[in-house]
C-alpha cells in the first residue's frame, strides 16, 4: 500500500494519471524532483557489502565506480540515478568508516541540492558547482583523520572504472528476442505504476538477439519471446562467480 501512495503522489504532482503516462522516462521529465524521491527509495534497498572493520591504513573512495551506477538512455533520468546512487553510497561509507556525520552530513547534503538543480536546470554535469564540494568534503574528512590520530582510514573521491561479464547470448529454441533491465529500473518502474516488464513503458532495457555477445553486471529481469508468441520471463544475476561464457535461456513453458 505504501508503494502505491508513493506513486499517486508523483502522478498527481507530475499533472498527470497512470493511464496517460506514456513511459518511464516521461515521468521523470515531467516532474525529476519527485521522480529523484522514488529512485532514491528503489536504490536504498541496494545494500553495500563492506568487509568487517574498516582498516586505518587503508583508502576508500565513497564515488561510484562505472559498474555501479544504473546506466539508461536518458540523459536526465541517468543522472538522477547516478545522484542518488552516489549519495547513498558516500553516506554508508561515511558512517561504516566511523567519521562523525556532523563533518559529513551537511556537505554531503549540499552535494546532492546542487547537483539535482543543475540536473533539473539542465546544466552540464561538468560544471554543476559540485567539485568545490567534493574538495571541501574531503579536505574535512582529511582533517578529521588527522584530529584522530589517524585512527580513521584515509577517504577520498575520485571514482573508478568498471567493466561486466562478458557473455554471449543463446536461446533455445534459437531465435529468441531477448530483452534484458537491471533490476533497479524494473523496481522503478513497478513505483511509477508501470509495467515494469513492458519495454515501451519502462524504457531502460536493452534488446539483444539470438547470439549477440554484451557486457553485463548485476541483477537484470529479461523477457524473451519467441517469433511464435511464447514468452519466458526470470531474474538473472551476474558477478565475478559468472564463468560461462554463454548465457542460456531455455524456453520452459508447454
Amino acid at each position: 500500500m505504501r508503494y502505491f501512495r508513493l506513486a499517486a503522489v508523483v502522478f498527481l504532482l507530475a499533472g498527470q494519471s497512470p493511464a496517460l503516462a506514456q513511459s518511464s522516462t516521461d515521468l521523470v521529465r515531467a516532474n525529476p524532483r519527485a521522480q529523484y524521491a522514488l529512485l532514491k527509495d528503489v536504490n536504498a534497498r541496494t545494500p553495500y557489502r563492506l568487509p568487517g572493520r574498516p582498516d586505518p591504513r587503508q583508502e576508500y573512495d565513497i564515488a561510484l565506480c562505472g559498474d555501479e551506477a544504473a546506466l539508461t538512455a536518458d540523459e536526465l533520468t541517468g543522472r538522477l540515478a547516478y545522484l542518488a546512487r552516489q549519495v547513498d553510497k558516500a553516506s554508508f561509507m561515511l558512517q561504516w568508516a566511523d567519521y562523525p556525520r556532523s563533518i559529513w552530513q551537511p556537505l554531503l547534503a549540499d552535494y546532492e541540492r546542487t547537483a539535482l538543480d543543475a540536473a533539473v536546470n539542465g546544466l552540464s554535469s561538468d560544471n554543476d558547482g559540485t567539485s568545490r564540494i567534493k574538495e571541501l568534503l574531503t579536505q574535512r574528512l582529511e582533517a578529521q583523520r588527522r584530529t584522530s590520530g589517524n585512527r580513521l582510514p584515509h577517504v577520498k573521491w575520485l571514482g573508478c572504472a568498471g567493466g561486466g561479464v562478458e557473455l554471449k547470448i543463446k536461446t533455445i529454441p534459437s531465435g529468441g528476442d531477448v530483452w534484458v533491465i537491471l533490476e533497479f529500473w524494473h523496481d522503478l518502474c513497478g513505483k511509477q505504476q508501470l509495467d515494469a516488464d513492458d519495454r515501451n513503458q519502462c524504457n531502460h532495457g536493452m534488446d539483444f538477439a539470438d547470439g549477440d555477445e554484451t557486457e553485463l553486471l548485476g541483477s537484470y529481469r529479461y523477457v524473451v519471446t519467441w517469433s511464435n508468441g511464447r514468452q519466458r520471463k526470470g531474474r538473472q544475476e551476474f558477478d565475478d562467480n559468472w564463468k560461462n561464457p554463454t548465457w542460456t535461456i531455455r524456453y520452459s513453458g508447454p
